[in-house]
């Protein structure tokens, strides 16, 4: 009984367990995941396009956790990929953000940018399992609200997402957000 005492109990606001069960939701979108650690990473100044001042002389190693950049700081990030067989004809994710923003490039050609907002690229569908390619990134610090000069390396994984559960996680959550909406344009109302 002594145990329960600073507990509260009380019921769950309608918004509490909307967002339980699109936590719920969410946790299924991910049918597979391959993490991707041991990337390699060299900090320079952007002077121009095609332009840096190397900080680092060489390659060093850096993990989802650790930290890197300060005041005016880019990076290149590197790693060699390859897709586990149990990915193979699967529809895989690239799951990578390392904070500011970022361009993705895939066997040497730009492929997708990255920034707070978009942190997963759907890879090419013709990856079968064992091929390699060779990932590189290229970020810089751009001051987001709230954002700092040193950024830590959050997430870099491969995923398999179920296209169905995503499409029906982000039907709920547009649902729930109008819900929410105080003022609702009326013709929004009519055709909801």
């Amino acid at each position: 009984r002594n145990s329960v005492k600073s507990k509260q109990r009380r019921i769950f606001r309608f918004d509490e367990r909307v967002n339980l069960r699109l936590d719920a939701i969410q946790q299924r979108m991910t049918t597979a995941s391959e993490p991707l650690p041991d990337w390699h990473i060299k900090q320079v100044i952007f002077r121009d396009i095609g332009e840096y001042k190397p900080l680092d002389s060489d390659w060093r190693t850096i993990n989802v956790g650790d930290t890197w950049g300060g005041d005016g700081i880019s990076a290149f990030f590197k790693r060699d990929v390859t897709i586990p067989a149990h990915m193979a004809g699967a529809p895989i994710t690239l799951r990578f953000y390392v904070g500011g923003d970022s361009l993705l490039s895939l066997d040497g050609v730009p492929y997708h940018g990255l920034d707070p907002f978009r942190s997963a690229v759907r890879l090419p569908d013709d990856l079968n399992g064992g091929k390699t390619l060779n990932v590189e990134v290229e970020s810089y610090v751009h001051w987001h609200s709230g954002e700092g000069d040193i950024n830590v390396f959050h997430m870099a994984e491969l995923v398999v997402i179920d296209a169905e559960i995503e499409a029906a996680y982000w039907d709920f959550v547009a649902a729930f957000k109008v819900l929410a909406m105080n003022d609702i344009d009326t013709r929004l109302e009519a055709f909801l």
